[in-house]
C-alpha cells in the first residue's frame, strides 16, 4: 500500500484505477488495485468477498466484464 501511495503521490504520474481513456498497465494501477482489493476484503470479510468473486467469475465466464460488474457481484 505504501509503495502505491508513494508512486501515486508524484505530480503528473497519478491516475485513477479506472480511467475513462482506457486501461493503464503500470505500477500505480497494480499497486492501487491490490490495495483496493485488500481494503474491500477487510471491509466485507474474506468469505463475502470470495462469494462475490465466485459469482462474478460464474456470471462472466464467457463474456467481457468491467469494474461495475465486479462491484455488483460483491454487493449481491
Amino acid at each position: 500500500m505504501f509503495s502505491a501511495l508513494r508512486v501515486d503521490g508524484n505530480v503528473g504520474q497519478s491516475h485513477p484505477v479506472v480511467a475513462p481513456n482506457g486501461p493503464f498497465f503500470d505500477t500505480i494501477t497494480y499497486s492501487k488495485g491490490a490495495s483496493l482489493l485488500r481494503m474491500i476484503s477487510n471491509t466485507l470479510g474474506a468469505s463475502v468477498m470470495q462469494q462475490g468473486l465466485q459469482q462474478y467469475l460464474k456470471d462472466h465466464q464467457y463474456a467481457n466484464a468491467n469494474h461495475e460488474d465486479y462491484f455488483r457481484a460483491l454487493t449481491t
